[in-house]
C-alpha cells in the first residue's frame, strides 16, 4: 500500500525527530549493537526514548558462522528493566532458506523468556568486500531468505520485520512479497522519499 505520512507532520523536538498527525504519533527508538559498546540505560529511560531494537547476533560474511552479539544480554535485560519495549534485529548474510531459517532459530533462543513488544526483524545487508559469500545472491533467493526467516519467528508467536533502505528495496528485495511482515526503512533524510507503507523509519 502507498505511505500515507505526510510530510508537514514531521517535526523536531529536544534534537529528536517526531511525527504527530490526528491519526498517528511516532514513538521514538534507538538502534543498538555492540558497536554503541556500553549503555547508559538509566540515561535512554530518563530521556525521550520509548525502544530500543537491539542486534541479537550476526552472521559472518567471509566464514559464515553465526555469532551472538556480545552486549546482547547486558542490552536487553538492561533496557527492560528500566521500562523501555525492545525489539530484536538479526544481520544476516544467509545464502539459501536453510540459512535463514537457523539464524531464526538461533534468535529465537536467545529471545526466549524475553518480552517483546517489538518485532524481530531481518536485516540482510549488501557487503561490499571480495571475500563476501553473498556476493552474488539473487533477487528471488534473498526473498526466499527473508520469507523462511520471517516465517520461522511468526511460527514461533512472534511478529517478524524486514529491514531494508532505498538500494536494497529497489534493487535486491521482491518486497511485494514481503508484505505481510513488517517493514523498517533505513533512509537518512529530513522526510522519507519511499512511496510505500512503512513500520519505522531510521532517520540517522
Amino acid at each position: 500500500p502507498p505511505s500515507t505520512l505526510v510530510a508537514e507532520c514531521f517535526g523536531q523536538e529536544n534534537g529528536y525527530k517526531t511525527y504527530e498527525s490526528p491519526s498517528l504519533t511516532a514513538d521514538l527508538g534507538i538502534d543498538v549493537s555492540s558497536h554503541q559498546g556500553w549503555i547508559d540505560w538509566q540515561a535512554v529511560a530518563a530521556s525521550d526514548i520509548d525502544y530500543a531494537i537491539i542486534r541479537a547476533g550476526f552472521r559472518g560474511y567471509s566464514d559464515g558462522g553465526t555469532n551472538q552479539d556480545d552486549y546482547f544480554t547486558y542490552n536487553i535485560e538492561n533496557a527492560i528493566a528500566n521500562g523501555l519495549d525492545v525489539g530484536i534485529y538479526f544481520f544476516s548474510q544467509a545464502l539459501n532458506e536453510e540459512e535463514a531459517k537457523a539464524e531464526a532459530n538461533e534468535v529465537l533462543e536467545m529471545v526466549s523468556g524475553y518480552n517483546l513488544k517489538y518485532p524481530i526483524y531481518f536485516d540482510w545487508e549488501p557487503v561490499e568486500d571480495n571475500t563476501a559469500r553473498t556476493a552474488t545472491i539473487s533477487s528471488s533467493e534473498l526473498t526466499r531468505c527473508a520469507q523462511a526467516f520471517c516465517r520461522t519467528i511468526e511460527n514461533a508467536g512472534y511478529e517478524a520485520g524486514v529491514y531494508f533502505n532505498l538500494s536494497i528495496a529497489v534493487h535486491l528485495y521482491q518486497l511485494f512479497d514481503l508484505k505481510d511482515y513488517d517493514f523498517w526503512l533505513a533512509e537518512y533524510q529530513d522526510v522519507p522519499s519511499y512511496p510505500f507503507a512503512i513500520d519505522m523509519w531510521q532517520y540517522t
